[in-house]
């Protein structure tokens, strides 16, 4: 019996990486080296650089080295590295969480980096950041509004609304 459910969990495992990386794609695509997210995607995407454009959506895992996000991504998204330009709704555990201004966060962010790109380069300025709404966890956050909380050694926001919890406190 044991192995009856070990493989229909695999078989439907399968099936999501298939379905979630196949559907929802544009024409110039080349899974799994490239997937791109034309429309929308249900079940798991794995690639080594997703790029989702505007109005597109991942629904599901997105488990992609590098993610360029113009649309949306709800569930859990993974990797190392994740440019967001728009929306993650769900949990986001990367290496290094970059977001441009407009874009948000709801739910969690999980990085040694959760920031705007331009923060790496000069950490006195707070400009291109996301909004966050939930919880942020890493060595460095920075966003344009908290509504929730940051836990880190480095934190930062614009608007602040929520709790930061950190060494060394800059807004």
């Amino acid at each position: 019996m044991n192995k009856i459910i070990k493989r229909t969990l695999q078989t439907l495992t399968a099936v999501a990486i298939v379905s979630g990386t196949y559907f929802g794609r544009g024409h110039d695509d080349f899974p799994p080296l490239y997937s791109h997210k034309t429309g929308d995607s249900y079940g798991a995407n794995v690639a080594i650089y997703t790029k989702i454009e505007s109005g597109a959506s991942i629904n599901g895992l997105n488990l992609s080295i590098i993610t360029n996000n113009y649309g949306q991504i709800n569930g859990l998204n993974a990797g190392i590295r994740k440019n967001n330009f728009s929306e993650i709704n769900g949990v986001s555990i990367q290496l290094a969480n970059y977001s441009k201004d407009n874009s948000s966060v709801n739910g969690l962010e999980i990085g040694v980096v959760n920031a705007g790109n331009a923060n790496i380069k000069n950490f006195n300025r707070l400009k291109e950041c996301a909004d966050l709404n939930g919880v942020a966890v890493g060595v460095i956050n920075s966003h344009q509004s908290l509504d929730g909380l940051q836990i880190g050694i480095w934190n930062e926001t614009r608007n602040n609304a929520g709790l930061i919890m950190n060494v060394d406190y800059q807004k």
